[in-house]
């Protein structure tokens, strides 16, 4: 069964690589290899925390090849339409069908500090350029010579301090096309379980944020 399949079944587990800095993945490599037979997909972030690494495309690539399925994190910051488009494409030509949405930290926070950001896309617009890909067709309309079959998620944060505006957000990511969340670690239960019941219109599904100390990634679990 592919993510996609074991998303209706409701109970996922994922855990997240960060690609590194440099050509060598190995320890990537190796990681996901350690922790494969555990998790059902492994995001792969897009220069987390606005620090430059190996490109997501790569890194997700190489995980299919060792049997892994993978989860592509896009973020708006770096790139304008038409290169997500096209790393979109790009990804779903090199075996890659999941796709989480996100605007990523400014460059300001990163090691490229003077960095200029892009943001040409708010993160509801790149989940439905996604969409639009797999409908077969560009942000400007144009038809593709074959579609794209992503399945689409976004990110929400159970425990922000506005929480009526966040569920908003998350309201507009599911009506511009997203159908899984990813969210930020969760350590409150209850306030988690509050959340749960305020978005279950939403009809989606929703994996919940923790963290793994141990192989220094981020393991989500699904509620």
């Amino acid at each position: 069964m592919t993510f996609r399949d074991k998303l209706e079944t409701g109970f996922v587990v994922t855990s997240e690589l960060t690609p590194p800095k440099g050509s060598n993945l190995d320890e990537m490599l190796a990681t996901a290899s350690a922790i494969k037979d555990c998790v059902d997909a492994i995001n792969v972030t897009d220069s987390h925390s606005a620090r430059m690494s190996v490109s997501p495309l790569a890194a997700a690539h190489l995980l299919i090849d060792a049997g892994v399925e993978p989860i592509l994190q896009l973020v708006t910051r770096d790139r304008n339409r038409i290169a997500l488009q096209s790393d979109m494409l790009g990804a779903y030509v090199l075996g890659v069908r999941n796709l989480v949405c996100m605007g990523g930290d400014p460059p300001t926070v990163g090691d490229h500090p003077d960095a200029k950001p892009v943001f040409d896309l708010a993160t509801t617009e790149l989940i439905g350029a996604a969409g639009g890909l797999n409908d077969g067709v560009d942000l400007a309309g144009n038809r593709l010579t074959a579609h794209t079959d992503f399945c689409i998620g976004a990110v929400v944060n159970p425990g922000a301090s506005d929480l009526a505006e966040e569920i908003t957000r998350m309201e507009d990511k599911v009506a511009s096309g997203a159908r899984f969340f990813q969210t930020q670690a969760v350590y409150d239960i209850a306030a988690f379980e509050d959340f749960l019941r305020e978005v279950q219109h939403l009809n989606v599904a929703i994996i919940a944020g923790g963290h793994a100390d141990k192989v220094g990634q981020d393991g989500q679990v699904c509620q």
